[in-house]
């Protein structure tokens, strides 16, 4: 037995001495008109980076990581570019919370400005799992909030270029685990979301209408697939 403890520490201090090597580089991609951004952050004992490469000629010539960055954080799980802005999703930062990173080129170089504006995050909300950004509305997952039910927080961009948080939309009847956020959809005026852990993992997806006279997205419809 005494062996056995002996091995099982001898190997966890190989683990934690060899260094941690990036995974899966590309999972996760934006465009802008003169760059593509690469997502890598598929190892737990690696922060996260993303790669930027110039469109004319594919070449890599810049890599944004967090310089307070830990083993874990996901820096990257997600991606979106509005324009002026890069958004990097960082699911794992602060216990779990997640955060979203805001970048802009200046000088050639893209720098970080400050993240987006959320103050009620709970440990694990996973914040950040999933961007999508469309016309000046940004709809960010956050599938582990309320015991892992799921909610998608929505921003909308003022005339003066910040992000301000205008909704966060749940399902009505969420469940503890359904994951409500694993996938966004989102067009002019109609938001779809998934939940696939929803009803035992039966899955569902929540269709959500935008009315212009309340200025509010309401839940319209939840589509399932009664057959199975």
């Amino acid at each position: 037995m005494r062996a056995l403890r002996l091995l099982f520490t001898l190997i966890v201090l190989c683990v934690l001495s060899t260094p941690a090597h990036a995974q899966s580089f590309g999972g996760s991609l934006a465009m802008s008109e003169g760059h593509v951004f690469v997502g890598e952050t598929g190892n737990a004992g690696f922060p996260g980076e993303v790669y930027v490469f110039k469109m004319s000629n594919m070449e890599e010539y810049e890599v944004l990581s967090l310089d307070d960055g830990f083993r874990g954080d996901r820096f990257g799980s997600a991606l979106a570019y509005d324009g002026t802005q890069l958004l990097i999703g960082a699911r794992s930062v602060n216990d779990g919370a997640g955060a979203i990173y805001l970048y802009s080129e200046k000088e050639g170089m893209w720098q970080g400005t400050g993240t987006l504006p959320v103050s009620s995050l709970g440990q694990e909300d996973e914040f950040g799992r999933k961007l999508i950004l469309k016309d000046g509305l940004l709809a960010v997952a956050a599938t582990g909030h309320k015991e892992q039910a799921g909610g998608v927080y929505l921003f909308k961009k003022t005339a003066e270029g910040n992000w301000e948080l205008t909704a966060l939309l749940t399902a009505g009847d969420a469940e503890p685990g359904d994951a409500f956020g694993t996938s966004i959809a989102l067009s002019e005026d109609m938001l779809a979301v998934s939940a696939p852990r929803h009803d035992s993992s039966r899955g569902a997806v929540y269709v959500y209408a935008y009315d212009a006279k309340e200025d509010a997205w309401q839940e319209k419809t939840k589509l399932s697939n009664d057959e199975m």
